[in-house]
This record gives structure tokens, C-alpha cells and sequence, in this order.
């Protein structure tokens, strides 16, 4: 999937691949010297330091923002985590990316993952940042105060924050923002067709949906952009993860770009 999306990046583009160990690249240079002339952007292997390994995926461990001046803000949460087997340093993924762009390190006083927020465009231009409820109960049970969580979200993402109903503690699992006010929400009502043949997998699924309560959140969502003046679209969504791994509903992003950069 890396080799295709590489191939695919214009010229425009500087790919940086964040690696764990000297031994990961050494797995990935032989096909990227072989490959160089056929890919249109350049791409660089960054190797992790030692004592902060992570994978290229990187769990949602900053966020990118700008300032009025447009200087680059990398923002890292408090309490930002190491995850499950892939010892992922997550801490200290902000401090590589700040380094690469030449961007400021802050450190927020709440906690956050990048998918807990979206930023949606709508039609004539005007700017919206999303998050969901569950932001608020990550934060109160790490024992951060509400009045830190009050003033901080502001500060980061301005006064006028809209909150979403929670379907997944990260928003782009069922929201994906696209140019021209476009708007992805995903919808279980769609996917369960895919399930023909896996009664099972399906009884599962319905039973989370219904127990949940997800497709009136989801009407929810799509109702409240379409009234903010988003073209709305829905795709196939089931809760995640749920289904074989042939399954795939394209309802989340998972990238950073950074000016002509991808990560």
C-alpha cells in the first residue's frame, strides 16, 4: 500500500516515511533505490532514535496548527501514550516532525489524538473545527480539570469549537472532509449489505448499531452539516473493528501534509 501510494504523490511532494529500527529501512531502501526514477516525488527513511521507537503510523499523537502569521504550531498532548505491541513512542513524534518542518513544539495542558478533531470547510469557504464529546471524558478521566479543558480547546482551536455526537472517541472514523464543502458520514444502513453470507459478523454488527443507537447519531451528523451548508455523502460504516479485514469502509483519513510534505 506504501509502495502504491509513493508512486501516486506528484512531483509537488517530499514523502518522509517515519521507520522504527535501522533494520526496517534496510527492508524498504533496496525497492526505494531501484524504484527512484520512477517515482515523481523524492521520498526520505527516518529512522526513530533509540530510545523513542515508533512505527510509521503513528496514533494520532499531534496536531498540526497555524498561527495568524502561518507559522506551524506542532502541538502535543498531555499524557500522549505508547501503544499495544508496536512500542510506539508517541511523545515524540511531534518533536521529529517540529524539527523537519522547522515548526514550534507546544506542549498542550489537555489531552488529545489527532482524529479526536476535523477541520471542514464548507462551500464559500468559512472554516469549522470539529471535535466530539468524547474529547471531554478522555480528559476527566486522565484527572485534568475542567477548567483547564475549558480554556485550553479554545485557545487551540478558537471560540467558536463545535461538538459532534460521539460514535467513536475519533471523528474520522465517520467523518471525512473533502474540498468544495464536501462531507463523507459514514452509514451502518449501507454497509450491512456487504455482509451477505457472514450472519454471524452481521449479528454482531447489528447488535452493536442498535444497542448504540449509531444510525441516529449518524443521522444526526449528517443532518447538522448539511444545515451548516456541507454537500453531504454517505458511505458504507460499521463500528471498527468489526469485520474481516477484506472489509474495508473508507470513512476515516489517516495523514499529515505539511506545505508539500506527507507523513
Amino acid at each position: 500500500m506504501i509502495k502504491d501510494l509513493l508512486r501516486k504523490l506528484p512531483p509537488t511532494v517530499e514523502a518522509v516515511l517515519l521507520v522504527s529500527s535501522r533494520r526496517e529501512a534496510r527492508r524498504f531502501t533496496p525497492w526505494l533505490d531501484a524504484h527512484r526514477s520512477d517515482l515523481r516525488c523524492p521520498v526520505r527513511v527516518l529512522v526513530a532514535p533509540a530510545y523513542a521507537p515508533y512505527s510509521a503510523w503513528v496514533r494520532d499523537s499531534y496536531i498540526c496548527l497555524a498561527t495568524p502569521r502561518h507559522d506551524l504550531v506542532f502541538v502535543r498532548p498531555a499524557a500522549a501514550g505508547i501503544y499495544i505491541n508496536h512500542l510506539r513512542g508517541d511523545a515524540y513524534t511531534p518533536v521529529a516532525a517540529a524539527r523537519l518542518a522547522g515548526g514550534i513544539l507546544y506542549d498542550a495542558r489537555i489531552f488529545f489524538e489527532g482524529g479526536n478533531v476535523r477541520i471542514g470547510l464548507r462551500p464559500h469557504g468559512q472554516r469549522d473545527v470539529f471535535i466530539n464529546s468524547h474529547l471531554f471524558q478522555a480528559n476527566q478521566e486522565l484527572g485534568i480539570p475542567d477548567a483547564v479543558i475549558r480554556e485550553e480547546i479554545p485557545a487551540l482551536f478558537g471560540p467558536t469549537v463545535k461538538v459532534l455526537p460521539e460514535v467513536d472517541p475519533h471523528l474520522d472514523t465517520y467523518i471525512t472532509f473533502a474540498r468544495g464543502g464536501n462531507v463523507f458520514v459514514g452509514d451502518p444502513r449501507l454497509a450491512l449489505p456487504y455482509l451477505n453470507g457472514q450472519p454471524t459478523t452481521s449479528q454482531e454488527a447489528m447488535s452493536r448499531i442498535r444497542r448504540h443507537d449509531y444510525i441516529t447519531k449518524l443521522d444526526q451528523v449528517a443532518k447538522g452539516l448539511h444545515r451548516l451548508g456541507y454537500r453531504v455523502h454517505r458511505l458504507p460504516w460499521l463500528p471498527q473493528p468489526i469485520v474481516e479485514s477484506t472489509h474495508v469502509f473508507p470513512t476515516y483519513n489517516n495523514g499529515v501534509f505539511l506545505d508539500s510534505r506527507t507523513f
